[in-house]
């Protein structure tokens, strides 16, 4: 029996390969010649270049930005050639030489960073390589101002999206052409407004001065500047992917489902949706473009909302774009069982995030699918979605560990298969 292994990664705590490797021996701890296929995954938020290096390679880059809250944060982005994008029929499904980003980035903490925010100099492109044009650059959102860096220090109305503004930056100092921003995992509910502030936008209040970025400040935008936008981008290929399908407003949209996991009060959570309606008519007036609507324009606190809207940047199904780069459908399809992990299985993880698309192509192929969430609401009849077995890891009250889920992983058998 074949088993490919797909794993989100437990934020904060297990990466999505630590992840993959750890279910692996828990499954050839009951049958030692199991036959495994090791594919990390994500769908847009964290560890997204992480599951994407880990599958095809690529060049990883670094720039000093500010995070969400502006402390000094070392962005890691991701240079893939074309010829990368799509592995060939019967390539090894993971690569045994390739180092993730966490190893690369402790090779790269005293060393001068790619693409500094401090140094860029003109903001007009360097001619662009074929090279170049035939490479995408691949920014995490999570990466740069991600809610994972600040633990205990969330700041729902402060933190801003400044830090994936500068990363562009750098890209777009570099010459890349192809772009895409993968915008899970955020911490802030600013609309994008610091990825348009870093790239030259500027929002004043009725007073005539430049606003600060942040959510709190979404609601006193009285006019807004694109006039310095980075004019580099108007011929760039640019897409957001994104891990949710929420629109920017309204009851599933980004102030009321996100924002409490963000820090915001209730208070906070109206006060953010007062601000991104207020913040939307005055960007779509001055772009004469509509997007609040779209499915994921409230991804990341309405970056893609932002983005989508000033920049023209196409909302594209994060999973559905890396699914398709690491051709997950076609090792899916040649596997017997499909084992997957992310660290909080709840209903929002079948709305666009991994768990739930991996669900729908395991319907559509007859594999069982099994999670080994750290966490799950036991309340949810998982059967309902196409989850063939649950086995949560983490001990109440702690952490999962890479022993609790190999033990978990060893709970996978023909009975749970049946299920």
């Amino acid at each position: 029996m074949k088993y490919l292994i797909a794993p989100s990664a437990y934020k904060g705590s297990l990466s999505a390969s630590q992840l993959a490797h750890a279910i692996a021996s828990g499954i050839r701890r009951r049958n030692p010649n199991a036959p495994v296929d090791l594919l990390p995954i994500a769908d847009g938020g964290d560890g997204t270049i992480e599951a994407l290096r880990t599958a095809l390679g690529g060049t990883l880059n670094f720039t000093d930005v500010s995070g969400a809250v502006g402390q000094p944060t070392k962005a890691v982005w991701l240079v893939l050639d074309r010829a990368e994008s799509g592995p060939e029929p019967g390539s090894s499904p993971i690569s045994k030489t390739a180092k993730l980003p966490d190893e690369q980035m402790n090779e790269q903490n005293d060393k001068s960073p790619i693409g500094s925010h401090r140094d860029r100099g003109s903001k007009r492109a360097p001619e662009k390589s074929p090279g170049k044009l035939s490479q995408i650059a691949i920014v995490e959102l999570a990466s740069a101002c991600g809610l994972a860096a600040l633990q205990d220090r969330l700041a729902a109305l402060e933190a801003n999206t400044l830090g994936i503004g500068q990363v562009l930056q750098a890209c777009l100092d570099h010459g890349y052409g192809n772009i895409v921003v993968t915008v899970g995992g955020s911490a802030s509910t600013d609309g994008g407004m610091g990825v348009l502030t870093a790239l030259g936008a500027k929002f004043y209040n009725k007073a005539g001065q430049i606003l600060p970025s942040g959510g709190a400040w979404l609601g006193q935008i009285d006019s807004i500047d694109l006039s310095a936008l980075d004019e580099r981008c108007a011929s760039t290929n640019l897409q957001v992917a994104t891990d949710v399908k929420n629109p920017l407003l309204g009851p599933e949209g980004a102030a009321h489902v996100f924002g409490p996991q963000k820090g915001a009060s209730v208070e906070d959570v109206l006060l953010l949706e007062d601000g991104l309606r207020h913040y939307a008519d005055r960007l779509e007036k001055t772009t004469r473009r509509t997007a609040r609507h779209q499915p994921g324009a409230g991804a990341a606190g309405g970056t893609a909302f932002g983005m989508a809207c000033a920049l023209g940047a196409p909302i594209i199904p994060g999973f559905e774009w890396l699914a398709e780069l690491i051709d997950l459908e076609e090792r899916l399809k040649n596997a017997d069982v499909v084992v997957s992990a992310e660290g909080h299985l709840d209903t929002q993880s079948i709305s666009g995030k991994a768990t739930g698309e991996l669900a729908f192509m395991c319907r559509k192929y007859g594999k069982p699918f099994i999670m080994l969430p750290a966490i799950s609401d036991a309340t949810v009849d998982w059967s309902e979605y196409g989850i063939t077995a649950v086995f949560p890891t983490a001990k109440p009250g702690r952490l999962a560990t890479i022993y609790d889920v190999e033990k978990s992983a060893e709970l996978i058998n023909a009975e749970s298969l049946r299920k």
